[in-house]
């Protein structure tokens, strides 16, 4: 049996609106039987729509670029360039947190999985699932027809379709003209 990976599929169309240049990649899936996995082929027009470069390889490792005239050929370490390039994460300490975010919440768990504490961290997990579904946050709840208040109790009305559902309101997320964004984390979308 082999390790999972991920896969991706599909073409996709990239043009400039500098150089009026375009190009279209195909995302090759791996075959059920042999085949090789991350395949990508494409090919790079000029403004009149003619091809002038062919590009193939695996999209997490190398591409070979190669001008249809054959007079240059170049092979592009990607995986390089995706190391060079990534961008660093903006995460906040865990003490500046709001108490249900993920990495605040499952913390516990992570740590004990880190030090091979399995057991432990099953313990961990079980504990925090338990109190997820008990918690409030999960308000208002559909159970058996009925909706639930913040307090978990049903109220005696069925759920009635063209009655709307009680707003709920974001602690993390606020709706802007350039739609959702993170509450009190300045410069996410600075640029």
């Amino acid at each position: 049996m082999t390790a999972p990976w991920f896969e991706l599929g599909g073409k996709v169309s990239i043009s400039c609106q500098q150089s009026n240049c375009s190009a279209g990649i195909t995302f090759q899936t791996k075959p059920f039987y042999g085949g090789k996995l991350h395949r990508v082929t494409g090919e790079i027009k000029n403004p009149h729509g003619q091809t002038f470069c062919k590009v193939q390889g695996e999209w997490n490792r190398t591409l070979e670029f190669a001008h249809t005239d054959g007079s240059r050929s170049e092979t592009l370490p990607v995986d390089d360039l995706i190391k060079r390039t990534r961008a660093q994460r903006l995460i906040r300490p865990v003490q500046q947190q709001h108490s249900r975010e993920s990495r605040r919440v499952w913390r516990q768990v992570t740590t004990a999985l880190r030090a091979g504490a399995f057991e432990e961290a099953e313990e961990r997990k079980s504990e925090l699932e338990g109190a997820q579904r008990l918690s409030p946050m999960r308000s208002p709840r559909i159970a058996s027809g009925r909706l639930a208040d913040a307090n978990g109790e049903h109220d005696d009305h069925s759920i009635n379709p063209s009655q709307p559902l009680p707003e709920y309101k974001s602690e993390l997320f606020e709706m802007t003209e350039s739609g959702w964004l993170p509450i009190g984390f300045p410069g996410v979308l600075d640029a």
